[in-house]
């Protein structure tokens, strides 16, 4: 396994294509996949948990210490919901953009590229609002709760299809 970067350089040891890349073909290289298994590359890496709502709006931040990332919850109030997008020119999407673009022009059919861990959209609620306001509010206003998930249906769909079309680009299916 690879070392741990020194705490100034965790944010590089998720984001930088090079080092990504290199550390995820270094594993693939030496992963036995027997039977049906296939090597994927995931270079949105699965420890960036909340990266969803970093594509939200929310604050995000890498921490050295446990190496995962974690989003700030941004709703106050769960009717601000119907106000969220798809930010495609965030940091977040950028970044994941590049990790994946990159992943594709070097697999070259060698693995497949995996998206992003997108959560599912009630998770998706629980790290905008907070879980403990988000729990408050099942119980206190359970139509804008209904409301509030909904909107988020539709848009963990269009994170999901935007992930998956740059991954087509290299492999026919997912």
């Amino acid at each position: 396994e690879a070392a741990r970067p020194a705490p100034d350089r965790a944010l590089a040891w998720f984001t930088d294509p090079g080092w990504v890349l290199q550390r995820t073909e270094e594993q693939m290289g030496n992963t036995y996949f027997a039977g049906d298994a296939l090597p994927v590359a995931y270079p949105v890496s699965i420890s960036l948990v909340a990266i969803t709502a970093a594509y939200l709006g929310c604050p995000y931040h890498v921490h050295p210490d446990s190496m995962t990332g974690w989003a700030d919850p941004i709703l106050t109030d769960l009717e601000q919901a119907t106000l969220l997008a798809f930010d495609r020119q965030g940091e977040w999407w950028r970044i994941s953009e590049q990790l994946l673009q990159a992943a594709g022009e070097r697999a070259q059919g060698r693995y497949l590229i995996g998206v992003p861990d997108l959560n599912g959209p009630g998770e998706l609620l629980a790290r905008l609002r907070g879980t403990q306001d988000l729990a408050f509010d099942c119980l206190d206003q359970p139509e804008v709760v209904k409301r509030a998930r909904a909107r988020l249906d539709a848009l963990w769909l269009e994170m999901w299809q935007a992930a998956n079309s740059l991954v087509r680009r290299w492999q026919d299916s997912y």
